[in-house]
C-alpha cells in the first residue's frame, strides 16, 4: 500500500514557483524523530525535481557529501539540498551549502525534535569543545531556534504540530542573467583586467556574484595566454563553463611543477584562492607578471577572511575588485538574508580591503570602509584588544589599530598598549549567563573577534556560547564595549 502524500506538499509546491518566479532560495526546517524526518525529505525529494544534493555523514539519497568535503563543491551549483544536522549541526558548512544554491532552490535542514533538540549531544561539539565526547550546546541551539522563530520566510514541519510556510511576499519577476552574457558589472571589470598593467589583482564578493564566471570569461579572452588553477578540479566546474572547454586547467602541484621546468605564461588565474595552501599560492605566482585570484570573504570558511588578513596584508600592492549584486539569486534573497543575520557574517571583508588604496583609473575598485558597528560605539578606539582562538590551551591577544587587527603573536605589537590608553578602560568578567541575556554584547564580542584573527568562523561564535571551562574579559571605554579577551582550561 503506498503512503499517502503530506498535505503540505502542495503549499511547497505552489511557494517553489513563486520562488523561481522571484529569484529566491529558502530555508525549510524538518524537525522530528529521525524515521519521520526522512520520510518528509523523502517525499519533498520525489515531488520536487532537482539536484537534491544530501550533505550528512550518510547520504540516503541522490549526491551525498560530507560536511568536512563541502569546500571541494565551491564553485559548483545545485537545485534543491538537504542538510542533515540531526548528529551534528556544522554552521560553516551549512553556510558553504546555501552558496552552492541556484535561485528557486530550497535548503531542506533535518534537525532533533524540537523541544528536545537544546539537550541532544551535537557531533560538532568535537571540533570545538575540547571534549573526548559531544556535548549538548543549549545556548547556541536556543539561539539558533530563536532565529528560525523570528524570520517568516523559515519553512518550519514539526513533527506533530502544523506545518509554518508563509507565503512568499509579492516580488517583480527576476531576470536571470543570459548564460554567457556579461552583467554591467562583470563587463566593468573584463574592460579592467583587459587593461591591467603587471600587478596581483584579487576578486573578493560573497557566493554567488559571478566570480568564477568572470574568470572564466576572461579566461576565454585569454585563451593560451594563461594557465588556470583552483584547490579541485571540481570547483571550476563553472568556470570551465565559461572558458570552454579547452581552457589550460592544472592542479596546483603540476602546474608549479611546470613552472620550475620553464613553462610560461602571461596569467594566473587562481579560483577559491583562499582554500589553496598559501606558501604553494606565493610559489606560483611568482612565475607569473599578472595574476587574478577570485576568493569569497564571507565569514564562514575562515580561510576567506585568512586571505584578506594575513595572505593580502604582506603584500606590497594589490588591487581588489569587487563583485557586490548576486547572479545566482536576486537582491534580499530570504536565505542569505537569514544566514548572515543568524551566522554574523556581514563584517567579513572590511578591513584588509578598506586599508589597500585603489589605483586611481580603476573602474569598481574597491576603496571600501566598513559601516561602524552601533553596538561597538560611534567613536573608533585609538587601540583595542581583542581575542582569538590560538591553541587547545586558549586565546591569544590582538591588539587592532585603526582599520587593521595585530595579532598579539607579533612581537611588535606588544609595544603599541600604553598607559594613557589603558587608564580609560573598565574590565568585566562575562560568563555564558551575560552573553544570553545580553545578545548585543554577545555579538559585539564576536564581531571584534572576526576582524581582530584571520581564522575566525562560526565554530567561534558556537564555542564562545558553549564551550566548557571558557573564560571571557571584557573592556569597555564610555560605555561600549572595545576589546575583550578569552580562553579556556585545556581539559576541562
Amino acid at each position: 500500500m503506498t503512503a499517502s502524500r503530506p498535505s503540505w506538499l502542495a503549499s511547497v509546491h505552489y511557494e517553489t514557483a513563486a520562488m523561481r518566479r522571484a529569484g529566491v532560495r529558502r530555508l525549510l526546517v524538518i524537525s522530528g524523530e529521525p524515521g519521520w524526518c526522512s520520510r518528509q525529505a523523502a517525499a519533498l525529494c520525489d515531488a520536487l525535481a532537482g539536484d537534491w544534493l544530501w550533505v550528512g555523514e550518510q547520504s540516503e539519497r541522490g549526491v551525498g557529501c560530507r560536511p568536512a568535503a563541502l569546500k571541494t563543491l565551491l564553485g559548483r551549483e545545485f537545485l534543491h539540498a538537504v542538510f542533515d544536522a540531526r548528529q551534528a549541526l556544522s554552521v560553516d558548512a551549512l553556510a558553504a551549502l546555501a552558496g552552492t544554491l541556484v535561485a528557486g532552490s530550497w535548503l531542506v535542514l533535518l534537525v532533533p525534535p524540537w523541544s528536545r533538540w537544546p539537550r541532544v549531544p551535537d557531533g560538532d561539539s568535537l571540533r570545538w569543545s575540547e571534549q573526548p565526547q559531544p556535548i549538548a550546546t543549549p545556548c547556541f541551539t536556543r539561539y539558533f531556534r530563536a532565529s528560525l522563530l523570528a524570520d517568516p520566510a523559515v519553512a518550519l514541519l514539526r513533527q506533530n504540530r502544523a506545518p509554518q510556510l508563509t507565503p512568499l511576499p509579492s516580488r517583480p519577476p527576476w531576470q536571470a542573467p543570459v548564460l554567457g552574457r556579461p552583467t554591467a558589472d562583470q563587463r566593468r571589470l573584463l574592460r579592467r583586467l583587459t587593461q591591467a598593467e603587471p600587478g596581483i589583482y584579487i576578486m573578493i564578493a560573497p557566493r554567488g556574484r559571478g566570480k568564477s564566471a568572470l574568470a572564466g570569461m576572461f579566461a576565454h579572452k585569454l585563451a593560451d595566454a594563461c594557465c588556470i588553477t583552483a584547490p579541485a578540479k571540481a570547483a571550476v566546474d563553472v568556470l570551465r563553463r565559461y572558458a570552454g572547454p579547452d581552457a589550460p586547467f592544472f592542479a596546483p602541484d603540476a602546474l608549479l611543477a611546470r613552472c620550475r621546468e620553464g613553462a610560461r605564461a602571461r596569467w594566473l588565474l587562481v579560483d577559491e584562492a583562499a582554500a589553496l595552501p598559501l606558501p604553494l599560492l606565493r610559489q606560483l605566482m611568482g612565475y607569473f607578471s599578472h595574476v587574478l585570484l577570485t576568493t569569497t570573504v564571507a565569514g564562514y570558511e575562515g580561510t576567506g577572511r585568512g586571505f584578506l588578513l594575513k595572505f593580502c596584508d604582506g603584500l606590497p600592492r594589490w588591487y581588489p575588485l569587487v563583485l557586490d549584486a548576486p547572479l545566482r539569486w536576486s537582491i534580499n534573497d530570504p536565505l542569505e538574508r537569514w544566514l548572515t543575520k543568524t551566522l554574523l557574517l556581514e563584517d567579513a571583508d572590511a578591513q584588509i580591503i578598506a586599508a589597500e588604496p585603489a589605483p586611481p583609473d580603476a573602474d569598481r575598485v574597491a576603496a571600501r570602509v566598513a559601516p561602524q558597528d552601533s553596538a561597538m560605539g560611534s567613536t573608533p578606539p585609538a587601540v583595542a584588544v581583542a581575542s582569538a582562538p590560538s591553541s587547545a590551551s586558549g586565546f591569544t591577544s590582538v591588539v587592532r589599530t585603526g582599520a587593521r587587527a595585530v595579532s598579539g603573536e607579533n612581537p611588535s605589537a606588544r609595544g603599541i598598549m600604553d598607559d594613557r590608553c589603558a587608564a580609560r578602560w573598565r574590565i568585566d568578567r562575562v560568563g555564558a549567563l551575560t552573553w544570553r541575556r545580553q545578545p548585543a554584547a554577545r555579538q559585539a564580542f564576536y564581531r571584534l573577534l572576526t576582524r581582530a584573527h584571520y581564522r575566525t568562523s562560526p565554530i567561534d561564535l558556537r564555542r564562545l556560547m558553549d564551550a566548557p571551562g571558557m573564560s571571557f574579559f571584557t573592556a569597555h571605554q564610555h560605555g561600549d564595549m572595545m576589546g575583550g579577551y578569552g580562553w579556556w582550561r585545556k581539559g576541562d
